[in-house]
C-alpha cells in the first residue's frame, strides 16, 4: 500500500517499487496502473500524507493469503494549485478498508486481487479504532 501512495505522489504509474508488489497483468495491476495514469494525465498527484495499518491475516496457506487493513489519506490534489481533486480522482480525505488476496511468487507476496470501501473509523472492520 505504501508503494502505491509513493507512486501516486511521485506521478509515477510505472514506478518499479510499486509494480513489484503486484501480479503482472492481473486485474489489480491493470486497474492500479490505469488509475495512476489517469491522475498523471489529468494533472493530479496522490496525497502528500497517509497512514496504513491495522493489517491482519484472515486466512493463509503455503502460497496464498487474505489480508485486511486500513488506510487514511488526505486526498489527491491538483499538481498546479494544490487544491483537492474531485472524488473520482481520489480527492477528499478519508478512511479506506481493504481486503486483499495475495499469492506467493518467486519468494514475494504479491497482490492478486483487492477490494476497497470508504468507511468511517468507528465502523466494525479493519478501520475500527485506527
Amino acid at each position: 500500500m505504501n508503494a502505491f501512495y509513493r507512486a501516486a505522489l511521485a506521478d509515477a504509474p510505472d514506478d518499479p517499487a510499486f509494480l513489484a508488489t503486484l501480479v503482472p497483468d492481473d486485474p489489480v495491476y491493470t486497474h492500479a496502473i490505469g488509475y495512476l495514469t489517469e491522475l498523471a494525465t489529468e494533472g493530479a498527484v496522490g496525497p502528500a500524507t497517509w497512514r496504513v495499518g491495522n493489517a491482519a491475516v484472515s486466512s493463509a496457506s503455503a502460497t496464498t493469503a487474505t489480508v485486511t487493513g486500513c488506510s487514511f489519506d488526505t486526498g489527491s490534489r491538483w499538481r498546479q494549485t494544490g487544491a483537492a481533486t474531485p472524488p473520482s480522482l481520489g480527492g477528499g480525505s478519508g478512511y479506506t478498508a481493504t481486503e486483499a488476496s495475495l499469492v506467493l511468487r518467486h519468494g514475494r507476496w504479491l497482490v492478486a486481487r483487492a477490494a476497497t470501501s470508504q468507511v468511517e473509523p468507528g465502523e466494525p472492520g479493519p478501520c475500527h479504532g485506527f
